[in-house]
């Protein structure tokens, strides 16, 4: 029999450590698959309540490259992080059985470096930055995992991160930023174009290394390779500063230079870093082997998502007895309107590992825009009440049940970007998949999260006859 921590059952045990133990679970409410990792919570009351700050600053991350945090589940000796669940495999076990191609190494950097800019936009430093904790996706993209000792810019507490990733800053207790965390990438980038790591000496450690020492030369551990790139290799140079000062000050210029380099080499097959992973990927267990719980966690468990709904519950109900009259009285009016139900779903989303996409622009995001957009421009009459359902929300009338019905109609969401531009598309059909219109407009990656707003907006209007869609033309740095 499976167990429950919250709402969510638990299928079985995905890996145990030093920080805790993740297993996978299983929302039934979205239907999903979820990832959930538990804390042992220390008896001091205190450091019990900075684990959940710190927790609840992971959290607050919006970034497609960082893996979200959906929950937090706490009783009085544990924490559950409810978070993504990532079906594909860590970096670690696949450097364990192949070697990445150029191509691979530069996603992987970027895909990283984005991660830690959306960390970066909410002050958390990761603090741990090693291939084990970078989750490739289905999709063959990076997420950045396990902020298990993420803690906000320039605090001292906490864990140590692991050897072979440590600034020397870290390594000397002192405050942190992000270019400590940009120091762990270049330790990364070195290890993916040498297969050594700068700073460890027989598996450990090398402290006079890390705080003195340069690390020998990429071109000298690749005897008969094609030569690198020379802006890569004084970009990995630089990262491995031991001033900090001397290191890139942000993700941006980092992301740049990996960008420019990506440019520069031979055309690459469509996503080589899927082809080379793919066959590493964890496989579907045959037989699923819940693991036990805490009984305190899975018995007496608080999830924050539960409790800040009851809040609003409460005060929503103190109003309800005053307008409960009127409610009943426009229910009966509104009955016989019987409007159409509208499923918004999410289709074709390609992203060139080299597009710099805002901060917080994700699936969720775009979605949650999209529900609000046909709510403001479709008739309320018709569309009067609101269901969200990631990653396919539902609108349909008052009173029906608290479940999908069918929809009247579909509106498509579609977004493909290269590192110049990005194609958005709205695809409007009807029951019997009779086209009802359609829309496309041009942004550039880097347009704000406004822009991105206010063209989508646009879009939804002209396809429900509010307005007229923005004409599809290229903007004006690439025309």
């Amino acid at each position: 029999m499976h167990g429950t921590i919250g709402p969510y059952r638990v299928l079985r045990l995905l890996r145990s450590g030093g920080q805790g133990r993740v297993v996978q679970g299983y929302d039934g409410r979205l239907m999903r698959q979820v990832a959930i990792k538990i804390y042992d919570l220390p008896e001091e009351r205190e450091r019990r309540e900075q684990l959940l700050r710190e927790a609840r600053l992971v959290a607050s991350i919006q970034s497609s490259r960082v893996v979200q945090v959906f929950d937090l589940i706490h009783s009085r000796e544990h924490l559950a992080m409810v978070m993504e669940y990532v079906a594909g495999a860590d970096l670690e076990t696949v450097l364990a059985n192949t070697r990445l191609s150029l191509a691979s190494v530069l996603q992987v950097g970027a895909d990283t470096a984005a991660a830690l800019a959306g960390a970066r936009h909410r002050g958390v430093v990761h603090g741990d930055i090693k291939a084990s904790n970078l989750l490739l996706t289905e999709s063959g993209r990076i997420k950045l995992g396990d902020f298990g000792i993420a803690r906000p810019v320039g605090d001292l507490s906490g864990g140590i991160g692991s050897p072979g990733c440590l600034s020397p800053e870290q390594y000397r207790g002192e405050s942190l930023d992000v270019r400590s965390d940009l120091f762990a990438l270049g330790c990364l980038l070195y290890r993916l174009l040498t297969g050594t790591r700068p700073f460890l000496s027989r598996g450990r450690l090398d402290p006079v290394a890390l705080l003195r020492e340069d690390p020998a030369p990429i071109a000298t551990l690749r005897p008969g390779a094609e030569p690198l790139p020379v802006a890569l290799t004084a970009l990995v140079q630089q990262l491995l500063a031991k001033d900090p000062a001397d290191r890139p000050p942000n993700t941006h210029q980092v992301r740049q230079v990996l960008r420019e380099v990506s440019r520069e080499i031979p055309m690459a097959p469509f996503n080589p870093l899927l082809q080379e992973a793919r066959p590493w990927f964890r496989p579907a267990p045959e037989q699923e082997v819940p693991p036990p719980i805490p009984v305190d966690l899975r018995d007496g468990g608080e999830s924050e998502t539960g409790l800040a709904q009851r809040r609003r519950g409460r005060l929503v109900m103190s109003c309800t007895a005053a307008l409960a009259g009127i409610l009943l009285a426009s229910l009966g009016t509104l009955w016989w309107l019987r409007p159409v139900p509208i499923e918004l779903a999410l289709g074709n989303w390609e992203i060139s590992a080299q597009a710099e996409l805002p901060a917080g622009l994700s699936r969720r995001w775009l979605m949650e825009e999209l529900q609000r957009g046909v709510l403001q421009y479709v008739d309320r009459a018709r569309l009067s009440n609101a269901h969200a359902l990631v990653p396919e929300p539902v609108l349909y009338r008052p009173g029906t049940e608290p479940r999908r019905p069918s929809p009247g109609e579909m509106l498509r969401l579609q977004l493909q970007c290269d590192d110049r531009l990005c194609l958005l598309e709205l695809v409007r059909r009807g029951t019997a998949t009779e086209s009802l219109g359609q829309g496309q407009a041009l942004l550039r990656p880097e347009s704000s999260l406004d822009e991105w707003r206010k063209t989508l907006r646009g879009m939804i209007a002209g396809l429900y006859g509010r307005g007229s869609a923005p004409p599809l033309k290229l903007p004006d740095r690439v025309q």
